[in-house]
């Protein structure tokens, strides 16, 4: 995993701790804002404050690389050490490829669209359809969105990828999807996906409460509540509800719950309401019951994999007005168990005038989430132990034992890459031993100087401080 936060975050804690039959190692990439992969932590559990042993790179990883000599004598190191016979890739920012190639049963999560978009979540003014090199460079240089990682480039994006399916494809390692769209849209970018064995695991909820009383009290003709749960960002839709807010403030007041520093700029708005800038998850339930809301928003402009916030807001029984994208559209039948509507301003003021107006659209998506069933964590979790069943006996092996001869080219092809990065490496070591030859060649010349020197005392005193040191003197 990295160490970014975030949904991330949250699914491996849950995972860890509620995965009781199994012992769930954390490696985690640590670094700073544009360089991730700094230091390499290892953790014995998703709780330990300090990792039990780590490793601090003298070559960072700027993003994610094909091969890394010290990320792999780690992984080496922990796999022999303690016994690993499964891994479950949760992000590669941070990481190295080697991830990929230990030969131990593996699977990749699609929280999002790393490695195959730097910019994490295929949009580039809008949801990507196509991203070839020449569209690539214009991400780096234009996509406002594409800031994660400012020491890489195009050229290296295409290596990245090339790498990555190389070695999914070699070892059949299936790509875990939350939802269905993230494998068609990385089918659309790139065909090759094609041959991926993808699966579908939907998140499982940790939110066990009964969906809320439906409120039907002045519910004809009053105002319609509507809820905007999570932070507002950039990609969660800020600007877009910045676009639209005024023109349904008639109709609707508005609850911001969660909102984080972003949302503050709707303070001061009699129609709007901060109900709080974060919250606990375990509250979540009193906020709601307290605002009593007849929607819920959820406006984000990029395709969302999955979106714990969506299914909070149908556990708790709330209509969900989402935009027609990614997750959203696998998971909401328009009508049924929600509404969806395009990311563009006329068209959620005219769905939400909709819905003003007929009010039994509302009653009828609210009666029936309240029938909907919603995935656990034990049936999420028993999903994954089905990918990796761990009954044979493990016996360790390095990784990447070389025999040449029996190697694939894909094979071949890594391997010259790692070489390649340690040639690169090689050579800052020689240029900085040169220019520390050259200094000592200066230091030596300066020290010619001073015992060639007219004044005789300081040339004395000279050779007895050289004398005192064990030095040779030259006369």
């Amino acid at each position: 995993m990295h160490s970014w936060g975030g949904g991330l975050e949250r699914w491996v804690q849950d995972y860890c701790r509620d995965d009781t039959t199994r012992t769930n190692l954390v490696l985690k990439s640590i670094g700073t804002p544009g360089l991730p992969g700094q230091r390499l932590a290892f953790y014995q559990h998703i709780d330990e404050q300090e990792p039990t042993r780590f490793w601090d790179f003298t070559f960072p990883i700027n993003s994610t690389c094909v091969t890394h000599d010290e990320y792999r004598y780690a992984l080496e190191e922990i796999i022999k050490d303690f016994n690993v016979q499964g891994i479950i890739i949760s992000s590669f920012i941070g990481h190295s490829l080697d991830i990929l190639d230990t030969g131990l049963e593996t699977i990749v999560i699609c929280h999002d669209y790393y490695p195959f978009c730097p910019a994490i979540n295929i949009y580039f003014n809008q949801v990507c359809t196509k991203c070839n090199f020449s569209h690539l460079q214009r991400c780096f240089n234009e996509n406002k969105f594409n800031n994660y990682f400012p020491r890489t480039y195009a050229s290296d994006w295409i290596n990245i990828r090339k790498h990555f399916l190389d070695l999914v494809l070699h070892y059949q390692i299936p790509l875990v999807v939350p939802s269905s769209s993230v494998k068609h849209h990385l089918i659309e970018l790139e065909p090759a996906f094609k041959e991926v064995n993808f699966i579908e695991i939907n998140h499982g909820l940790k939110l066990k409460v009964n969906p809320l009383p439906i409120n039907i009290k002045n519910f004809k003709t009053s105002k319609i509540k509507i809820l905007i749960l999570g932070r507002l960002t950039a990609h969660k839709g800020i600007d877009l509800l910045k676009e639209f807010y005024k023109e349904i403030l008639d109709i609707a007041d508005i609850y911001l719950l969660g909102c984080g520093e972003e949302g503050l700029f709707f303070e001061g708005i009699r129609e709007i309401q901060i109900v709080a800038e974060k919250y606990d998850l375990v509250d979540l339930p009193n906020y709601v019951e307290k605002i009593s809301p007849n929607l819920g928003l959820l406006l984000s402009v990029w395709p969302e994999t999955f979106c714990y916030t969506l299914s909070e807001l149908m556990v708790l029984g709330i209509p969900p007005l989402a935009t027609k994208l990614g997750g959203f559209k696998d998971r909401i039948k328009d009508g049924i168990n929600g509404f969806l509507v395009a990311p563009e301003k006329e068209a959620l003021i005219q769905k939400i005038k909709e819905l003003f107006q007929q009010r039994e659209l509302l009653l009828k998506v609210a009666a029936n989430l309240r029938s909907c069933s919603h995935k656990t964590q034990k049936e999420m979790i028993n999903e994954y132990h089905k990918l990796i069943p761990l009954e044979i006996p493990y016996k360790y092996k390095p990784l990447r034992e070389l025999n040449w001869k029996k190697m694939t080219h894909a094979e071949l092809e890594r391997l010259y890459v790692q070489v390649a990065q340690s040639q690169g490496q090689l050579q800052q070591l020689l240029a900085q031993l040169e220019f520390t030859r050259m200094e000592l060649k200066f230091a030596q010349n300066r020290i010619a100087a001073m015992e060639t020197s007219k004044f005789w005392k300081l040339r004395t005193q000279w050779f007895r401080i050289k004398k005192m040191l064990g030095m040779k003197i030259d006369e």
